[in-house]
Formats: structure tokens, sequence, C-alpha cells
């Protein structure tokens, strides 16, 4: 009788596993050949630029996060971010699903806060009103502070509230989506699934392509495999199962709330 490993979680590749495997796929590697310096810098290069391009391919469902933030008294503006109110990581997105608990004093409710887009947060008249938190912007900021100079290693979001809190007995809990980290070491493992090694050679393998002389007619299957890849592995790895529902917003005209 056939026996099965029992095993899920047994095969992981490190990042020059990623970049070997691609370039024997682009076959500029000779068998039993490693890649050299100058292929493992551009291969590292990159891998990176592809883990921070998966962020666009929708909510990653590995990637969400819970971010608790403590409400101060008539604070509605909140940096998110390396040295910020909330010193963390900077959220590239922030959904529905965020609520707010009361923290310091019994009962401990969750309320769901409704996500406003930019326009509707900037329509706000009142943006200091003091109550209890209903409502939330994100602006995934790529600053240390608002309207301040870019820098990529300090950059922070901003989270506007409304209302502004009326006292400090409660925290935000923020569902958010947070970056794929970088692959810094040759013994690093990925910060991504199983599923997507392969999907990961792949682009890899178009993404370097360029640097060898491969056949045009090679080239195009190369780059339209990965597309292909990419694009089927993205439709199973950014979906809930859940079901989906829909009804009418019965609020009247823009502005809301006010």
């Amino acid at each position: 009788m056939a026996l099965t490993s029992g095993t899920i979680n047994f095969v992981t590749f490190t990042r020059d596993t990623i970049i070997t495997d691609a370039m024997e796929d682009l076959r500029v590697l000779l068998d039993g050949a490693l890649p050299n310096a100058n292929d493992i810098v551009a291969g590292t290069r990159k891998l990176n630029m592809l883990i921070k391009k998966l962020a666009i391919k929708g909510r990653l469902l590995w990637c969400l996060d819970t971010i608790p933030i403590p409400e101060v008294v008539n604070q509605f503006v909140y940096t998110i971010g390396p040295g910020g109110d909330v010193d963390t990581y900077r959220p590239l997105r922030a959904f529905e699903g965020s609520f707010i608990r009361k923290t310091c004093v019994p009962p401990t409710n969750d309320i769901q806060l409704r996500l406003l887009s930019r326009l509707e947060y900037m329509q706000i008249t009142q943006k200091g009103s003091l109550g209890v938190t209903n409502s939330f912007y994100y602006d995934p900021q790529m600053a240390p502070s608002p309207f301040s100079a870019y820098d990529a290693a300090l950059s922070k979001g901003v989270l506007y509230v409304w209302l502004a809190p009326s006292d400090s007995t409660r925290t935000i809990y923020l569902e958010v989506q947070r970056p794929i980290q970088d692959i810094t070491a040759a013994d690093q493992t990925f910060d991504i699934p199983l599923e997507w090694y392969e999907t990961l050679t792949k682009n890899l393998a178009a993404a370097l392509a360029d640097r060898f002389e491969i056949p045009e007619e090679r080239l195009r299957r190369i780059k339209s495999e990965a597309a292909e890849s990419l694009t089927e592995l993205a439709d199973w790895g950014a979906q809930e199962q859940a079901p989906l529902f829909f009804q009418p917003d019965y609020r009247a005209g823009y502005g809301y709330p006010h």
C-alpha cells in the first residue's frame, strides 16, 4: 500500500535557489553550474522588485493584519510607520472591517468603523468635532509626516478619524494590508506562500531574460507564461471564500458625515 509523506511544508526555497531555477529555465546555466556574483546581485534586485509588485494584485490574504491604535483625546490624525504615532510598518491599504473597542471600561463592545473615500473625508466641515469615532480615511503617504518631503525609509501612512475622540477609553483596530518583506540575504526564505514559488521563478526568469541573448520566440513564450501564471495565482491568492452581498447606499448626497 502506497503511503503519503504526511508533510505539507517541507519544500522551501531560498533566494539563490529561486535565482538558479530562473536561470535554468532561461537555459543560460550549464548543468550543475551556479549563478555568478553579478547574476546574484541582478537576480536579488529583480526579485525584490517582483515582490513589491505583488501588492498590486489585490488583497493578498497572507498580508492582512490588524493594527491597534489607542485613541488620544482631541487627536484626529495619526501617523503609522517607523517613529510615528503608531511605530510599525507603513500599511499599504486599510479596509472595511476595522472597528473601535472601548478598552478601559467594560463592556468591551466592538463597533464597526466606516471607511471613507478621500473625497468624503475632505468634504467633512467640522473635522475636529468631538465624540465617539465612527469613520476613518487612510492615506498611504510616502513621507515621514503629512506635507513633508519623500523619504522611503521613514515613510508613514496617515489615518484620519471622525469624530475626534472625546476621551481616551477606546482603541481602533485597523484592518490593513502589510508590505511583503524584502529578501536581503542568501539563506532567507520568502514572505510568500509555497504556492507562489513557481510563479515567482517564472516571473524572475522573464525579468532576467533581457540580460541574456534569448531568442525572441522563446522570450515571448517565457514572458507569456510568466504573465499567465501570475494572473492565475493572483485570482486564487487574493480572494476570500465568503459570500458577497450588495445593498443600496441610502445616504443623501455627498459629503456625509457632516
